[in-house]
């Protein structure tokens, strides 16, 4: 019988040999790959906004916002939109979903250069003045409570994020979403509100399937009480994160400091394993000479 010791000693250099070529080959494997896959999407929320014609017209007074570009005050004309809270990647809607109104304005303060990041990509944007403000409300005279006001400003993206399954209220479909229109920000309203909830991004919808054409609800919010016929969704938006753009040799270019961090870490532990792997091979050849 063959002493499985002295055969270890005798061939050591030959478990070191596979050793190293296990660590070579380890070590030009993704961090990504070591993990799995998991193709399991979790619901995240967003907003899916519908064009409307208000029935009566409610024509608001002129009110002062505060958010993160500063203070103005704006006339507000007549409701156009509404918005409803949304679940993306699920089948179902939320089961106590907030409602928005929507009304025009004509903004001073410059949206700038900035960087957004969300969900599908991130990418730097020039922007322009807002041009309305999500106003809380209640449909058919039951909504959860809902502070929240957010200003509309306009910005042109070139990410096209594609289908999208989403459900609300209305019904389920898969969205096609284009390019983004659209930045929310939080609002002070007459000192109303809160500033520290999430930004979002709106990208355009480009088509839905199934079509959803909604029914007939009532609105009511601060200015009044109307009645919306919703047609089709035009905007779709979702949570974003946003920067200022870091000058680089006399150009703006976005930095995304987070993916630099990841993958920064995915380099440095997609080496760690093999310097352990490398660990043992010496390890073991060193233990067969003694």
């Amino acid at each position: 019988m063959y002493d499985i010791w002295e055969l270890g000693k005798r061939h050591g250099v030959v478990v070191l040999g596979i050793s190293i070529i296990f660590v070579l080959l380890l070590g030009m494997v993704p961090l990504s790959a070591y993990a799995g896959s998991n193709n399991a999407q979790i619901p995240e929320f967003a907003l899916k906004c519908y064009p409307g014609q208000f029935d009566p017209i409610i024509d608001p007074p002129v009110v002062e916002l505060v958010d993160q570009f500063g203070t103005e005050n704006v006339d507000l004309r007549p409701g156009f939109f509404v918005c409803e809270e949304a679940l993306k990647h699920s089948d179902l809607p939320p089961s106590d979903p907030r409602h928005w109104t929507i009304y025009q304005l004509t903004g001073t303060l410059d949206f700038g250069t900035k960087v957004l990041k969300d969900q599908f990509g991130t990418e730097t944007l020039t922007g322009t003045f807002a041009g309305a403000l999500l106003t809380p409300a209640t449909k058919n005279g039951q909504s959860p409570p809902n502070d929240q006001h957010l200003k509309v400003y306009g910005i042109s993206g070139q990410i096209t994020p594609g289908p999208v399954l989403v459900s609300d209220q209305f019904g389920t479909s898969t969205l096609i979403v284009g390019e983004a229109v659209n930045f929310l920000t939080n609002t002070f309203k007459n000192m109303e509100g809160d500033l520290k909830g999430p930004d979002m991004k709106c990208y355009a919808i480009d088509g839905e399937t199934p079509p959803i054409d909604p029914p007939v609800h009532d609105y009511a919010d601060q200015f009044g009480t109307t009645t919306v016929d919703p047609d089709p969704a035009q905007l779709f938006c979702v949570l974003a994160e946003k920067s200022s753009p870091t000058a680089i040799g006399g150009e703006l270019i976005g930095i995304d400091t987070t993916a630099v961090l990841a993958a920064g870490a995915q380099y440095t532990a997609a080496w760690m394993i093999p310097v352990i792997v490398s660990g043992i091979g010496f390890a073991i050849v060193i233990a067969r000479k003694f």
